[in-house]
């Protein structure tokens, strides 16, 4: 019966084939942003549609990679921090300084792997198609019936699945359909059968109190594709609430940051992250996180930001047009330019008395 089936339906391939590639159209407005903000941030969601924002184009753009794999940073480290394994013998290596330079060389290239971003994509449009229509053979079962492809060589969204309902509806698979037999038929040992509790909106909070976020983000990574909605749900709710605690050092140097960064600067709230960086003092990415800002949502009035713009410059044209917290902005700019400039004093004096001592 599977092999019938699968004759009739192959000629249904082409028909539902290109329904997989299209982009999601279903646009929601958002409305998180304050009045003074960017000419064109405002408007659809940006994760369900391109009308404002292609963001599946920008992300892969080498400008915006540039920006969010400096933002990310390099810290071999965190890279390699220590994790739980089952204990075995060490292995020790006596080696030249070439061989030890090559080593070392190594395990910079597999730092800069652990460090690629999940891919950013829009949320998909549903695949569910109906092939046709047979009434002749409605009530011949009460249960519905699945056929899939097994065929070696194919891609999982270039696969066909197809159900067949106890109406004698013959239709393709929708995505969790598909999603539970792909899982069948091409296990990932990793990936549960079924949606992990963890990432029901009820439990996700209480695991996001705990601030395990490289532990949701990873997990929803093996767990979803990332085009799925709920894939789009979980990490959109894990940066909010990143954000409102401002535990941003907890993703530095993972592969995670860049997405972060780019999702805060797609929506228009990057106060919080800024303020951090003002607070670490770290000025220079202050400048990559407003350049990858204003490189989505140009200024309104025209202005060029650009490489030669300087950080504080660009610092203080933000907060006079797009801020959301003014007044917190301004203080972490203050307090840093007085840090800064008083460092600046004392080393100007040390110097000054070594040159008279």
């Amino acid at each position: 019966m599977a092999s019938t089936m699968a004759s009739k339906t192959c000629s249904f391939v082409s028909r539902w084939k290109h329904l997989l590639r299209q982009p999601a159209t279903n646009a929601k407005s958002w409305t998180h942003h304050a009045r003074r903000t960017c000419a064109n941030i405002s408007g659809a969601d940006p994760y369900k549609c391109a009308d404002k924002i292609d963001i599946e184009a920008l992300f892969i753009s080498p400008k915006v990679q540039n920006f969010l794999q400096k933002l990310t940073g390099f810290d071999v480290d965190k890279i390699f921090a220590p994790i739980p394994v089952p204990l075995n013998t060490p292995r020790y290596k006596f080696l030249t300084d070439e061989q030890l330079e090559e080593e070392l060389q190594d395990s910079r290239r597999r730092a800069r792997k652990k460090l690629q971003m999940p891919p950013v994509l829009r949320e998909r449009k549903p695949c569910e198609k109906v092939l046709s229509k047979d009434p002749d053979i409605q009530g011949f079962t009460s249960s519905s019936y699945v056929f899939t492809d097994i065929s070696y060589g194919y891609k999982d969204r270039e696969r066909l699945i197809v159900v067949r309902e106890p109406e004698g509806v013959l239709r393709t698979a929708n995505w969790e359909e598909r999603e539970r037999m792909l899982q069948t038929y091409f296990t990932n040992k990793d990936k549960s059968f079924y949606m992990p509790k963890m990432f029901e909106p009820g439990y996700l909070q209480d695991v996001l109190d705990k601030q395990w976020y490289r532990f949701v983000l990873d997990r929803a990574c093996i767990q979803f594709e990332p085009d799925d909605a709920e894939y789009i749900r979980v990490t959109h709710a894990t940066y909010d609430h990143i954000d409102a605690k401002r535990g941003f050092d907890e993703l530095r140097s993972t592969r995670h940051f860049g997405p972060m960064a780019f999702y805060l600067a797609v929506v228009g709230k990057v106060d919080n992250l800024l303020i951090d960086l003002l607070q670490r003092e770290m000025i220079e990415d202050t400048g990559h996180l407003l350049r990858l800002f204003y490189h989505i949502h140009p200024p309104a009035d025209g202005t060029q930001v650009d490489e030669n713009t300087e950080n504080i410059e660009l610092l203080k044209f933000y907060i006079r047009n797009n801020s959301q917290k003014r007044s917190h902005m301004e203080l972490a700019l203050q307090t840093y330019l007085e840090i800064r400039s008083s460092r600046e004093e004392t080393e100007k004096n040390l110097a000054s008395a070594r040159g008279h001592s």
